[in-house]
Parts: structure tokens; sequence; C-alpha cells
């Protein structure tokens, strides 16, 4: 489980609850825990790079995933992996045969800021950068570059997101 630092306890706490079977938990700080389950936060990341891509995890869960909205950062790169077309500066995403990303707030402020996480679940329609920017984010390129800060087809996004990949809940519910 990727999560805030503040978050971490309570995870811890939920899942002892929650849990259907026996599993060790163990948060990860200065050392990686040897556990079941393990939460770490998004600034130690880094720190442990290489433990998280030792092995393939069965789940990852990515709490508060609206942390990973800007590809360029730290943290993204960490969780999601970058490419490059050298494979020496390329770094895989944290391998899992499962993911779970779970936000309440999926768009902070427009739909180029879904993009990464999109990506990362290997979809077929969510392969391509220009056609989801020409399609969803009123993307269009002139001299100096792309410009994708617009909005554009929300409806129709919002029913793909729904039928594929999204579950949406309310607080009241």
């Amino acid at each position: 489980v990727i999560c805030p630092a503040s978050l971490r306890m309570n995870w811890q706490r939920e899942a002892e609850r929650w849990l259907v079977r026996p599993m060790s938990i163990g948060i990860a700080n200065h050392e990686f825990p040897t556990t079941d389950l393990v939460i770490i936060n998004y600034d130690i990341l880094r720190k442990h790079r290489e433990t998280l891509r030792s092995r393939v995890w069965d789940l990852l869960v990515v709490d508060e995933c609206h942390y990973l909205k800007n590809p360029k950062t730290i943290r993204t790169i960490e969780v999601l992996g970058k490419w490059h077309r050298d494979p020496q500066l390329a770094l895989s995403p944290i391998p899992a045969k499962r993911r779970l990303y779970l936000t309440g707030t999926p768009i902070v402020n427009r739909p180029i800021e879904l993009w990464p996480i999109l990506h990362s679940t290997g979809r077929p329609e969510w392969r391509n950068w220009k056609t989801y920017v020409e399609r969803f984010c009123d993307g269009e390129q002139d001299k100096w570059g792309w410009h994708v800060s617009g909005a554009s087809n929300l409806d129709e996004l919002q029913e793909i997101l729904r039928s594929t990949i999204m579950v949406r809940r309310l607080k009241k519910d």
C-alpha cells in the first residue's frame, strides 16, 4: 500500500480490522519490512526503489493516487516508472499482478491529470497520449508544442471510465 505518510497508521489499523486471513503487516521507514503486507509513504519510495522492484507484488494499492497527476514528479516516476530511449535512464513501474488506484479526487483541475494513471492501466483505450489529449483535453499543437490544459468530451470520458475501470461512491452511500 502506497499512501501519504499521515495515513500509514490508519491503513495498518484498517487492515488489521478487515483482513479475512491472518497476514503480517509492516510499515516501511528506514528499514523495509519483510511482512505479507507493506505500507509505505510516497516520500520514501525512492529510498526503497530496488526492494520494491525485487519482486512482483500480488496487489499494489495506491491511495490518494491523484498525487500521481504529473508524470515528471519523483513520486509518479517511482510508482509508474519512466520511459526513456536509453534503457539505462528508464525506470520500470513497481511490478504488480493487480493494481488498485484510490482517490476521492480523480481530476483535480483538468483531464490531462488523469493520463499517467490511465496510461499505467495498460488498457487499449489509454495507450495513445495524442488521441487522449485531442479527444478529452481539447489538445492542440502549434509551433511551440502541445496545449493540453483544456477539457472536451467530458461526458464521453466519464462514460468510458465508469464502464471500464472506475467505481464511484459518494460519502452518503
